[in-house]
């Protein structure tokens, strides 16, 4: 059952229990309520509080991890990072994002992403590599102000647009390949005129 959508969305739904406690969390100052989070981000497993305080921050998160255990039976891993915006942008959802609102991508991905590009430059482009290449558009399909400078001269560089549109049309005509056999199939079988019902 590990892995199969069912569990996923278990997963989150036991989550959502953990996201309404931690956004309901305040503490009393001078007859004043005050949230112990700002903000907060669930990605699949992924967790992101922000807090006004390093001290609610700690608070907040001591309280999380004993409402997941003792009411849902679940154990958080103890890896939390409090870290300052400041100095550590937030490494999430292989972005990351800086506190001056620019986006950048992780190193590890760019590098990748790069070493394809220039492979797929040097002795062409195989369909493995298009289909990873199509993958990695997304990381910088944005506009030229979120993206750090240093990404985009690279880009510019390595010529990207043109390899992401290459990368895109070989998939694009190895998909209509598989698409018009599939059809030729359907109709061998069923005829001209066949039905079919979508669920």
């Amino acid at each position: 059952m590990i892995g199969a959508l069912v569990s996923q969305q278990a997963a989150q739904y036991l989550l959502s229990f953990v996201y309404r406690y931690a956004m309901s969390l305040t503490k009393t100052r001078r007859d004043k309520k005050i949230k112990l989070i700002t903000h907060g981000l669930f990605f699949m497993d992924d967790m992101l509080f922000t807090s006004s305080s390093r001290s609610s921050l700690k608070q907040a998160v001591r309280k999380i991890d004993t409402f997941a255990k003792t009411e849902i039976g679940v154990d958080i891993k103890p890896l939390w990072q409090i870290q300052e915006l400041e100095k550590t942008p937030i490494d999430m959802m292989g972005y990351l994002v800086r506190a001056d609102g620019t986006v950048g991508i992780r190193p590890r991905v760019f590098i990748r992403s790069r070493r394809t590009a220039q492979r797929s430059n040097r002795h062409g482009m195989s369909l493995r590599q298009a289909r990873w290449l199509s993958a990695f558009k997304g990381y910088y399909k944005q506009k030229k102000k979120t993206l750090k400078f240093r990404n985009y001269k690279i880009m510019h560089k390595l010529n990207l647009y043109k390899v992401f549109r290459t990368a895109g049309q070989i998939v694009s005509i190895n998909e209509r390949m598989i698409l018009n056999v599939t059809v030729d199939t359907i109709h061998g079988k069923a005829g001209d005129n066949a039905v079919y019902a979508i669920a």
